[in-house]
């Protein structure tokens, strides 16, 4: 038996990624890696809002509790001393409830 291997050609066998014929209607290999880098970084973009969302959330929660204690103490402080009602407070968003 010999196996004559001289006829057969293999130059036709170089494809790259890129190259790959996919058929008709299939999107390419490159096309899918664009695609799926775009939702990654849409992912990490949307976690990035979501954190810095966070961030001024909690700053200003942070700010609020010391306007609300500085209050307090005010009010503390007044009764000690000898007055007799502590001072309300003002409220300046017509939404926040007392």
């Amino acid at each position: 038996m010999d196996m004559d291997m001289s006829g057969m050609d293999m130059g036709g066998m170089d494809m790259g990624m890129g190259g790959m014929d996919m058929g008709s209607g299939v999107p390419s290999l490159f096309y899918l890696q664009q695609v799926y880098w775009a939702m990654v970084g849409a992912v990490i973009a949307a976690f990035f809002l979501v954190n810095v969302y966070t961030k001024v959330l909690c700053w200003q929660r942070y700010l609020n509790s010391f306007c609300s204690h500085a209050a307090l103490i005010e009010a503390e402080l007044t009764v000690i001393a000898g007055g007799d009602r502590p001072p309300q407070p003002q409220h300046d968003h017509p939404l926040r409830s007392p």
